[in-house]
């Protein structure tokens, strides 16, 4: 997840990409360390985009906004960040994503604490 003011990044690994997984990962590292969010955007793959995130959504009051398909501009800065942890994943792992969730929370703090070129 991706702030979008700030543009900080919050990770969590999960075995598959599912709904629970996604509503697990919010809850632990969003909503139960940062407070619940207002809104929340994201493509319309199948694990964001399903009648029990729609639901969890609606219960925590959170307004779930879903972004045009191939329309890159729409998630820019998520993609940005996805870029730089995947290839900061890939140089901790000596060139091969193999062990990527034990470098996660070193990756996600090196794409938080990096330089910004703006």
């Amino acid at each position: 997840m991706v702030e979008a003011t700030t543009g900080w990044l919050e990770t969590y690994p999960v075995p598959h990409a599912t709904a629970r997984n996604t509503i697990l990962g919010l809850e632990k590292q969003i909503l139960w360390r940062h407070g619940t969010p207002e809104r929340i955007e994201s493509d319309n793959g199948t694990h964001f985009k399903n009648s029990l995130i729609n639901t969890w959504a609606r219960e925590h009051g959170i307004e779930w906004v879903y972004h045009i398909p191939y329309h890159a501009p729409a998630a820019g800065k998520v993609e940005r960040c996805n870029g730089l942890l995947k290839t900061t994943l890939k140089a901790l792992g000596g060139g091969t994503f193999k062990n990527w969730e034990n470098n996660l929370a070193k990756a996600t703090w090196l794409v938080n604490t990096r330089g910004s070129a703006n």
